[in-house]
């Protein structure tokens, strides 16, 4: 009673009040606005609004001003404004609250074999969301079959639950291939031993000094030992694994060597081999229809260059002096497998990168006239030479694209091919290179472009996070900028794709700026869900794109090579990575003392997403996928060393910017520090993240 009457009292006193202010002039208007701030803040259930909440409601337009509000309501993520009538208005943007569901209703009932649909609504705001519902057969949506018929390959019957008839390969489930003698059995009852599916052994045997890789379920890195791989075939002689009957291996020769040829018996033993013209892969080839065990002999012989080598001749000579203006020329690769040698083809060449171009050894862009394929990358114009100059190593981009390579998933953003080579620029050698994809939106490689036109307000885009945006371009146009207020940081960001000329409408600018906000407000609220947040971003490539970026020891994380792309339809991906010659160490240039503990992310989307109990425990768990993975790839790199050692110290030689006296800054010492960062950080996020 005391509340009420304390309540009625203040009600009685701004009456008062506001009755004083309309004689002293005061509008209409001036008075509601008063008399709702003050009942928002000391007269409601829910306790006083906020200045910023209050000011986001009076904004809204959505409040009724000739009426008096009683109070104010958090109701399922909107704010509820009640007035003294009982009438009502929503204004949308409130904290998340839960919704209340009631006890659901199954919309599709499940049947043996499909799963089934149950949907519930939320009592406050009528919201809807659907479970599924398992099969009603336990063993995990399959036909109930009592009785079998079998042959050597399939078994069938009739469904117990549905009448179906099945029919289906027999399957004898996980099996111990170290036991030949086991006994394994299907459930349709038929069995035999592991020794008659687990037969065929391909034997390599190389030459000391070559390695060779068989993919994808195993790696081998012998270095002249026989190596024996064991594959599985079904009663008809067909392997069941790594294709139909087939078998890929990758052949990797050593530092100053080349592959001479290779010779299989017995020749009887299979179909065919396709080498690496027809695979599409260099150095990849494809054994097929194998029926009896086969020996792979491997021979080489010495090459004194054992990178391919690209010579560029620009039009009369003319130096590339611009990141803008291109100059014509003509591009010849040689020493690499013969389909991908090429004579004098017609392209263009410029500059390219921000600090990158300010070094001595610059990085440049190429665009062919017509499609090229480089190394089996795919056929595109437009490829590019990074330097690496503050990395003595050659290795940081590299790493961190064969890294991002070996743990993307199906939906991960593309991942950049890259292979080194020695460049000749006008007849003048210019060190060890680094050639690469250009990141564009293209079919191949982010591939999010569609056809749409001025009436389309949601477009597919490729934006780039990069401080560099704001003195590159207009801003409204090429660029934006957000602005964070509980760090201080402001974020730019540039739209790679549409580019300005391909945007018809300022509504198809304000769409990806808008997007981009969106996603930038949900990293920072520490409320954020997962399912809210699962709307918008591609949880799972988010999470890689960080581990990757953290694990190279990017530096540059918080503001500066953060691309992410959506195609119509879809979710934002992170991706891909680039720019890794400031990571893992730092730069040369400032004496690359960066420890390999820490966390890298401080200012950005991913260390306010941390926070967040339910995305550390996915990234946790993804860790866990993960560790296995990147610590054999670092063992990978470790080898890489050889193949690239003798070109990178031609490089050092022509391009080393620190004393000679120093050993910190010579490539075997500097090479062999990144592989201790990266063995080092892997032991140190494991510490954080491992269970």
């Amino acid at each position: 009673m005391r509340k009420i009457i304390t309540l009625f009292l203040s009600v009685v006193s701004i009456l008062l009040f506001a009755i004083a202010l309309t004689a002293c002039g005061q509008s209409d208007v001036d008075y509601a606005v008063y008399l709702e701030q003050y009942i928002a803040r000391y007269g409601t259930d829910e306790g006083a609004l906020t200045e910023h909440e209050w000011d986001y409601i009076q904004k809204s337009g959505k409040i009724d001003r000739t009426k008096i509000i009683d109070k104010i309501e958090i109701r399922c993520g909107n704010y509820v404004v009640i007035y003294l009538d009982a009438s009502t208005s929503s204004v949308k943007g409130a904290p998340y609250v839960e919704h209340r569901w009631d006890e659901g209703k199954i919309t599709t009932a499940p049947t043996c074999t499909t799963v089934g649909v149950k949907t519930y609504s939320c009592f406050d705001c009528g919201e809807r969301k659907q479970i599924i519902l398992d099969a009603d057969n336990e063993g995990g949506g399959c036909h109930l079959v009592s009785k079998f018929e079998v042959d050597e390959k399939y078994h069938w019957g009739l469904c117990s639950l549905c009448g179906d008839f099945e029919k289906r390969e027999h399957d004898f489930g996980d099996i111990n291939q170290d036991d030949p003698t086991a006994l394994i059995k299907c459930v349709c009852g038929i069995h035999c031993t592991v020794g008659e599916l687990y037969a065929y052994k391909i034997e390599f045997v190389y030459d000391t000094g070559v390695s060779v890789r068989v993919y994808p379920t195993q790696d081998y890195f012998a270095g002249g030992e026989v190596t024996t791989i064991a594959y599985s075939r079904d009663k008809f002689g067909e392997l069941k694994k790594d294709g139909e009957g087939q078998v890929n291996f990758r052949l990797e020769p050593a530092l100053g060597y080349r592959i001479g040829g290779i010779t299989i018996l017995p020749e009887d033993g299979y179909k065919n081999c396709k080498g690496e013209e027809e695979t599409g892969e260099e150095g990849v080839y494809r054994i097929t229809k194998i029926s009896s065990d086969l020996v792979v002999h491997i021979e080489v012989e010495p090459d004194a260059f054992n990178l391919p080598i690209i010579m560029i001749e620009t039009e009369n000579g003319a130096a590339i002096t611009s990141r803008e203006d291109y100059v014509s020329c003509t591009v010849t690769v040689s020493n690499a497998v013969d389909e991908y040698c090429i004579i004098e083809k017609s392209a263009e060449i410029r500059g390219r990168g921000n600090t990158t171009w300010s070094y001595p050894k610059k990085p440049y862009r190429i665009k062919f006239d017509k499609k090229q394929d480089m190394f089996g990358f795919g056929e595109y114009k437009s490829w590019v030479l990074l330097a690496s100059y503050q990395d003595f190593s050659n290795i940081k981009d590299y790493a961190a694209f064969h890294f991002a390579d070996s743990i993307c998933g199906e939906n991960s953003a593309f991942v950049p091919r890259a292979k080194h080579v020695e460049l000749y620029l006008n007849g003048e050698y210019k060190g060890l290179f680094l050639l690469t994809d250009q990141i564009q939106e293209n079919s191949g490689r982010v591939g999010v472009e569609e056809d749409f036109d001025e009436t389309a307000i949601e477009v597919p885009f490729l934006v780039e996070w990069d401080a560099y945006a704001q003195w590159e371009g207009d801003e409204g146009v090429d660029w934006f900028s957000i602005v964070n207020t509980d760090s201080g940081v402001t974020s730019y960001y540039a739209i790679s794709y549409p580019e300005k000329e391909d945007r018809y409408t300022q509504e198809q600018f304000d769409y990806i700026k808008n997007y981009i906000i969106t996603v930038n407000t949900m990293c920072h609220d520490p409320n954020i869900t997962f399912e809210r947040f699962d709307e918008y971003i591609d949880c799972a490539a988010f999470i890689d794109y960080y581990l990757i970026q953290e694990f190279m020891g990017q530096g540059e994380i918080n503001g500066k090579s953060i691309r992410m792309s959506k195609a119509v339809g879809g979710k934002l991906v992170m991706g891909p990575i680039w720019d890794f010659d400031w990571a893992a160490t730092g730069p040369v240039s400032i004496g690359s003392t960066w420890g390999s503990e820490g966390w890298m992310s401080n200012t950005n989307w991913f260390a306010y997403m941390l926070q967040k109990n339910w995305f550390h425990k996915m990234v946790c768990n993804r860790w866990a996928e993960i560790k296995d993975i990147l610590q054999s790839e670092i063992a990978v790199l470790r080898d890489y060393k050889l193949f690239i050692q003798d070109a990178a110290e031609r490089n050092a030689v022509l391009w080393d910017f620190i004393e000679d006296d120093n050993p910190e800054f010579d490539f075997d010492g500097y090479y062999d520090k990144i592989i201790r960062f990266f063995e080092e950080r892997h032991l140190w996020i494991d510490k954080q993240l491992g269970n």
